[in-house]
């Protein structure tokens, strides 16, 4: 246990413009000041642009961003290092999404580019633990694919895959803990006005621990139900690691089991 307070006060403000029913434009800007880090200033704009004729929209964003170290990276004993500098980065992607079947079948692929300075991370130590740190500059591309299936009204499946190429720029190798692929294919249906059932698969293949051993691929299965009692009031049920599959996002910690959680959730 730890006794160590951080305060940060921030605003934001942000604007959305739509032009000639085809373009929308938003963009961004914030400003927070740490106790510890200072005052940092981060933006981000996104636009996209739909051409109707030919069932196609154009979509991408640019912005910059930072994240200072959490309590837990700089205290936690063991594992916090109080040393941490704030992570910063600047990123941007573009995308093509299209209507192949209107209704029915719709695709969406994205490319995406994003530079760190000081990436923050988690780094085994020769006698096992894990130890917060920086990477002083790294990087990660790649591409998003998503394609959605609707064979009926309150049917449809969707699937996605995402291709990520990452660089430790210090040691010219791959990031630790970030997979290069990975891919969902989830079931959506309303078999009823109020009641919605989810069930979506992932499938991670091609990460690294951070003393360059390859890490295990593994697979999980979750399923979610809910069910609007008012418009006011809902009601769900959610299970995740379905089939219990045993497996580590982190060597040496073991994700849960087949967990259940249920609620009630309020509007006012």
């Amino acid at each position: 246990q730890f006794d160590e307070t951080i305060w940060n006060n921030a605003v934001f403000l942000q604007n959305q413009i739509k032009l000639f029913d085809s373009l929308n434009w938003t963009a961004g800007i914030r400003r927070d000041d740490f106790s510890t880090f200072g005052s940092h200033v981060t933006y981000k704009t996104t636009a996209s642009y739909g051409i109707e004729e030919i069932e196609m929209r154009f979509h991408g964003s640019w912005g910059k961003g930072f994240r200072a170290p959490s309590l837990n990276e700089l205290f936690y004993p063991f594992y916090g290092n109080p040393n941490l500098r704030p992570e910063e980065s600047k990123g941007w992607d573009f995308g093509v999404e299209k209507v192949i079947l209107k209704d029915k079948l719709n695709m969406d692929v994205t490319y995406f580019k994003n530079d760190f300075t000081n990436l923050i991370t988690a780094a085994v130590q020769p006698d096992g633990n894990y130890l917060a740190e920086n990477i002083a500059r790294a990087e990660s591309e790649g591409i998003e694919t998503t394609l959605t299936y609707k064979p009926l009204p309150r049917l449809s499946c969707i699937g996605t895959y995402t291709y990520t190429e990452t660089l430790d720029r210090g040691n010219d190798q791959q990031l630790p803990h970030r997979p290069r692929n990975r891919a969902t294919l989830g079931l959506n249906t309303q078999p009823l006005e109020k009641l919605n059932i989810d069930v979506t698969g992932v499938m991670v293949r091609d990460r690294i621990d951070s003393n360059s051993a390859g890490m295990d691929n593994y697979w999980t299965v979750n399923q979610a139900t809910r069910y609007d009692i008012t418009k006011f009031m809902s009601t769900y049920v959610r299970f995740e690691n379905l089939f219990d599959y045993d497996y580590e996002e982190v060597t040496g910690f073991s994700t849960l089991g087949f967990t259940a959680y249920g609620g009630m959730e309020f509007k006012f």
